[in-house]
């Protein structure tokens, strides 16, 4: 009985230590709800997460796109375009190196940008 209950004890204190963690330390990119900019950044994640991107309730549709291409031609980093209340990833941005990476709305153009930088998990960021 004593071991039942102490394995019971043990599953739901790991249970609660395993809902309680950060599944990402990445900044969540946030658009205003007033048409049409991101939330004031920069945003910051470290090396190899994924942020979200967030629209707000009663928000016009956006998305986040990074403004520089890979060897490929497509976008660094890109969203997909969401409307109001929901959430997505922001996919491509686990694979970049530590710097400062600017992105815009593809449905609103530059005066909806913002800027992501990404730390090497020691608070650096290069050069």
């Amino acid at each position: 009985m004593r071991r039942g209950i102490a394995i019971m004890l043990l599953s739901a204190a790991t249970l609660m230590l395993w809902a309680s963690a950060p599944a990402s330390a990445a900044d969540t990119i946030k658009a205003e709800v007033d048409c049409c900019t991101f939330e004031p950044g920069p945003y910051f994640q470290d090396l190899g997460e994924i942020p979200t991107f967030e629209n707000p309730p009663m928000a016009n549709p956006h998305n986040v796109t990074s403004t520089a291409s890979g060897p490929d031609g497509d976008a660094l980093f890109r969203s997909r375009t969401i409307g109001a209340a929901d959430s997505t990833p922001v996919r491509g941005t686990q694979y970049l190196e530590a710097g400062t990476y600017p992105f815009f709305c593809t449905l609103h153009g530059a005066s909806m940008s913002g800027e992501l930088v990404i730390e090497d998990g020691k608070g650096v960021v290069a050069a």
